[in-house]
């Protein structure tokens, strides 16, 4: 394949193009020429991939779950955060939804950032007393590192300012 343009990828054979290139170039250092072309690659490949097949951010529940797996938290350190062992087995069985205060709780025990844990559905104005920054709990609004590794009490305490 020849040396990519930086144009956006149109069709399904352009993006199988521009994958198998950026395959074949993977793993590259910076101060290879193929440098640039790779990092345009993962960005126009990345773009397609957001307008073709967009993913949705988790439920609040597999959220949770996610960062239980990331920790490695037995069911029974939830407890204090979402109300005792009945109401921890309720929520992740899916019979209980995250309130207010236990987001606020996972929040500050655990670190989960609460917009994981609410969706777009959930009224602002019930999210609002738990911590001033929900109003804005949208990526599009707070542009947040993905990685789950960052600390998500620093970011919020930054964005604050």
């Amino acid at each position: 394949m020849e040396r990519v343009r930086p144009e956006p990828l149109q069709t399904e054979e352009e993006y199988r193009q521009a994958l198998a290139r950026f395959w074949e170039i993977f793993g590259i250092g910076p101060d290879s020429p193929d440098y640039a072309e790779h990092e345009l690659l993962a960005d126009l490949i990345d773009a397609y991939d957001d307008i073709h097949y967009p993913m949705s951010a988790p439920p609040p529940l597999g959220a949770l779950e996610f960062w239980i797996d990331q920790m490695r938290l037995p069911p029974d350190d939830l407890a204090p955060c979402l109300g005792g062992r009945e109401l921890t087995a309720a929520v992740l069985a899916g019979q209980q939804e995250i309130t207010p205060a236990m987001a606020q709780a996972l929040y500050e025990r655990l670190d989960i950032d609460l917009r994981e844990l609410v969706t777009e559905e959930t009224p602002a104005a019930i999210w609002m007393p738990v911590h001033p920054l929900l109003g804005c709990w949208n990526d599009r609004a707070i542009d947040r590192p993905a990685s789950p590794l960052y600390n998500n009490r620093q970011f919020l305490l930054q964005s604050a300012n």
